[in-house]
């Protein structure tokens, strides 16, 4: 209920974040809220498929930074609805867009115009080398 930034960096086998959950102490689970959450990375995730398998709902109330580069396999963020209504920009690998309140429908619709959360390297100069192989902070 307090996570307020999550990034998560070169993870090469992560394909989900979020895993399905059917039930929660015997009740069914069906939406997710973070509140406080501001900020979300996902970056150089060569196997990512989305952040949440499962028909659970996203409320992000405090979303206002998501950023998905180098994420070539990611098809949705989540297969029930996600709602982030202070998300205004998206930073992707082929540049930064305008965001929908729904961030399925942002991702599906730019997959549609042939857009690639795709490939990015890292080059000697990047900060990041100093990172383990995988990082979630």
């Amino acid at each position: 209920m307090q996570l307020q930034e999550l990034h998560i960096r070169r993870c090469e086998h992560v394909e989900v974040i979020v895993k399905k959950e059917e039930e929660c102490d015997g009740r069914s689970v069906s939406e997710i809220m973070l509140p406080r959450l501001k900020s979300l990375n996902l970056e150089f995730l060569p196997s990512l498929r989305g952040f949440c398998f499962g028909k659970t709902s996203f409320t992000l109330p405090s979303l206002n930074t998501l950023v998905i580069k180098a994420c070539p396999e990611i098809r949705i963020f989540n297969e029930g609805r996600s709602i982030a209504p202070e998300l205004k920009l998206v930073e992707t690998s082929v540049g930064v867009f305008h965001a929908e309140e729904d961030i399925n429908a942002f991702i599906m619709t730019k997959k549609q115009e042939g857009n690639v959360f795709g490939e990015l390297e890292f080059t000697s100069s990047d900060d990041e080398l100093e990172m383990p192989f995988c990082s979630i902070m």
